[in-house]
Formats: structure tokens, sequence, C-alpha cells
């Protein structure tokens, strides 16, 4: 369903760095795939995926794809938690979330020489 209030989406577009080259697929798609989590930007033909704590927080339409995995920092089965230590600075910067759909939130502490050794 389409938010009936003024709801964050998160642009589908590919950077202007990108180097990804076209392919007969791309230049003769005439419509967006399933946007499961987002709406159809007609004019790019991509899906821009739902970004708020209502709808949930969702990627994967700037890949081409329909908004079906979790934006990086939040989890859970419909992208609604946060990771500990905020989506921007995940485990605090000090590790990795288990993020994504099927992810439980849970920070792996880094432990290596270049990115400190932390417990927590």
């Amino acid at each position: 369903a389409e938010p009936t209030d003024t709801s964050q989406l998160t642009t589908s577009a590919l950077p202007a760095s990108t180097s990804e080259h076209l392919t007969a697929t791309d230049t003769l798609r005439v419509s967006c795939p399933e946007c499961v989590n987002g709406v159809c930007n007609y004019a790019t033909l991509r899906c821009e995926c739902y970004f708020d704590s209502r709808l949930g927080h969702w990627s994967g339409g700037e890949q081409g794809a329909g908004c079906t995995i979790c934006g990086e920092g939040y989890f859970g089965p419909k992208c609604l938690q946060e990771c500990p230590g905020y989506a921007c600075n995940a485990c605090y910067g000090h590790g990795t979330c288990d993020d994504g759909t099927k992810g439980t939130g849970t920070c792996t502490c880094f432990q290596s020489a270049t990115a400190g050794y932390w417990n927590g």
C-alpha cells in the first residue's frame, strides 16, 4: 500500500560515478520491477524504497530490484529495528551488525590491530 502521509523515500538513481554498463534488458525495460516495499519512479523505471519508521527502512531499488532488503543498519522482517549505535553508526563504529530481514541486530565486535580489540 502506498503511504498516505509524506513518507521519506530513498532515491533509486545510480550515482553519476557509476560505471554500470547497460544491457539489452536495461534498454528495453518498459516498466518497474515489482516494488514490494516502495513505489515506482516511472521516469527512471526503478523503485524508490520506503525509508521511514512506519513502513520500514528498505533498500534495493537503486540496484534495479524491488526494495526487498533492509537498509544498512536496520533489521527485522519489516526492517523497522535499528542496530545498536543507530543505523548511521552501527555497533558504535566498533563492530558489524547482523542486519537484514533475517538479522538479529547482534553486534560482532572488531578484533584486529587496525580496527581495535573491542568487547561488549
